[in-house]
């Protein structure tokens, strides 16, 4: 058994037209350091207009859970006023009082978590207290 000789393949064409780089100089250095330093001042500037958007968005977050609150706060103080109601000269019937109780108690929330869907469960169940107690009231 004799083993042939075969010289290794050679470079194809495109490795060969690979444009060479050109020399570094003192210009081009300086050139790219004047670069760099451009986008270092541009991207501080891209970071602090950014955190005072975030901010500015932490802010509305706030407002609007205050918002949010002084909302639920006002149906929740109506349903309050519906029963207040009742012990006066006009009555809510005791079937609406099971229901408003049966809806109270079915309501799972976790406030520890924060979730939108719970803020979502507790305004269609201060929205729904109070259609139905001011039902009659």
């Amino acid at each position: 058994m004799t083993r042939r000789n075969t010289p290794p393949p050679a470079p194809t064409s495109e490795a060969s037209e690979q444009p060479a780089k050109p020399a570094e100089t003192p210009a081009n250095r300086a050139a790219r350091r004047g670069k760099e330093a451009a986008q270092t001042v541009r991207r501080k500037e891209l970071v602090e207009q950014l955190r005072r958007e975030v901010g500015g968005l932490r802010l509305s977050c706030r407002e609007m859970l205050q918002a949010y609150e002084v909302r639920i706060g006002a149906l929740l103080s109506s349903v309050e006023e519906a029963l207040d109601a009742a012990s006066g000269e006009k009555r809510v019937r005791t079937g609406q009082i099971e229901a408003a109780l049966a809806a109270l108690h079915t309501l799972r929330l976790q406030p520890e978590k924060g979730r939108a869907k719970d803020f979502k469960r507790l305004l269609q169940l201060a929205e729904e207290l109070v259609e139905q107690l001011e039902e009659r009231a």
